[in-house]
C-alpha cells in the first residue's frame, strides 16, 4: 500500500470534489490495511514477472509443466520489495494478542472479498467522520461503495497466486507505540505484505496502522495512519491522548 495514493472512487462522488473531500476519500480508502493502489500495482507487476519468467522457461522445455518459481533475486523484485523472511509479531500480553488476532481476521476476510466480515473491524468513528461530508449516505451505502472495488483487487491478487502456489499474506511486523485512557488502548502498529513459496520470501515496505480498543483490549477496531487521522481521534479524545497516539 506511496502512502495516501487516490483510489479511482468515481461511483459514490459523482459531485464536484472539494479539496477537504479528496482528502476524506483518500483517508477512508486507506482505511483498509494495505489499501493502496499503486503498491497493489506493484503485486500484480510481480506476477507479471513471475509468469513471464517461467513462461519463458517453458518454451525451452515444453514437455515440464513445472509450478511457476518465485523469483527472489533483488534485481528481479519491483521497487519497494524486500527478498529476505519477516518473523510475524506475536504480541506480549493479551492485549496485543486480541489486536494481531482481529488484524488478521480483518485481512483474510478482505482477501477472501468478504466486505461484511472486514467492515465490523473498521474504527466507527471513521464512518462518523464520512457522514460530515455525505449525511445523505447510509453507513452501509459508505462501506459498500469504498470497499468494493479494493475487497475484488485483494480477492483477484489471492486468487491467481493461489493458483501459483505462492501464498500471499498480510502481517503484522511491529508495535511502535502504545497509549492507554481509562477502557481505551490505543496502539500503532506497522504491517507488511509477504509473499511466500517454499522457502522463499519477499516482502513490501511496512506501512503504519492504528487499532482502537475500548475494552481494554479485548475488542479492535482498525484505521490507517493518515492526514486525518488526528481530526477522527478528536472525536473521542482529547489532545493530551492525541498527541502521545501521534508521537507529538
Amino acid at each position: 500500500p506511496p502512502r495516501s495514493t487516490l483510489f479511482p472512487y468515481t461511483t459514490l462522488f459523482r459531485s464536484p470534489w472539494t479539496p477537504n473531500k479528496v482528502r476524506l476519500t483518500s483517508s477512508f480508502c486507506s482505511m483498509a490495511t494495505k489499501g493502496n493502489t499503486m503498491k497493489y500495482y506493484y503485486v500484480l507487476l510481480l506476477t507479471l514477472l513471475i509468469v513471464s519468467c517461467n513462461s519463458n522457461q517453458q518454451k525451452s522445455s515444453s514437455s515440464n509443466k513445472e509450478t511457476p518459481q518465485l523469483s527472489t533475486a533483488q534485481d528481479s523484485v519491483p521497487e519497494g520489495w524486500y527478498n529476505e523472511t519477516l518473523t510475524p509479531y506475536t504480541g506480549k500480553d493479551k492485549a496485543e494478542k486480541n489486536m494481531i488476532s482481529q488484524m488478521n481476521t480483518y485481512n483474510q476476510a478482505l482477501l477472501r472479498g468478504d466486505i461484511n466480515n472486514a467492515s465490523l473491524y473498521i474504527y466507527p468513528d471513521v464512518i462518523k467522520y464520512c457522514k460530515k461530508y455525505y449525511p445523505e449516505l447510509s453507513d452501509r451505502a459508505i462501506i459498500q461503495t469504498l470497499y468494493k472495488d479494493m475487497s475484488e483487487m485483494y480477492h483477484t491478487l489471492k486468487t491467481t497466486y493461489d493458483e501459483k502456489g505462492i501464498d500471499y499474506n498480510i502481517i503484522v511486523s511491529n508495535i511502535t507505540n502504545r497509549v492507554a485512557d481509562k477502557e481505551y488502548i490505543i496502539i500503532t502498529f506497522e504491517v507488511v505484505g509477504v509473499l511466500t513459496q517454499g522457502e522463499k520470501c519477499i516482502h513490501d515496505n511496512p506501512e503504519t496502522n492504528i487499532g482502537v480498543s475500548h475494552n481494554k483490549g479485548k475488542n479492535w477496531t482498525f484505521l490507517a495512519l493518515t492526514d486525518d487521522v488526528p481530526n477522527i481521534l478528536r472525536m473521542r479524545f482529547d489532545e493530551e491522548i492525541i498527541n502521545k497516539i501521534m508521537n507529538y
